[in-house]
């Protein structure tokens, strides 16, 4: 994982080496906003192979908390790139 800026604010750009489908992959993503109050990060995906499928990749984060027990949850908005296929 590599950051620029603060962890924690928002503008913070960070990089995440992951694996899918066995294979390395990369994802920049910037933080475009944070709810403490309704905690929750807003983050949008800026380079790296999603970008490759998705025009738009946005995501949030949001914490749910009942006594001592926590639910997160991801939401993700995405919008596909327009695949260029020949018919013969």
């Amino acid at each position: 994982m590599g950051l620029t800026g603060d962890w924690g604010h928002v503008g913070s750009v960070i990089s995440w080496n992951y694996t899918h489908d066995g294979k390395k992959k990369v994802a920049k993503e910037v933080v475009e906003a944070i709810d403490e109050e309704n905690k929750s990060v807003t983050f949008k995906v800026i380079d790296g192979d999603l970008t490759e499928l998705y025009k738009a990749f946005k995501g949030t984060v949001h914490v749910d908390t009942k006594g001592e027990n926590n639910l997160v949850t991801l939401s993700m908005r995405r919008r596909a790139r327009m695949l260029k296929i020949q018919i013969r």
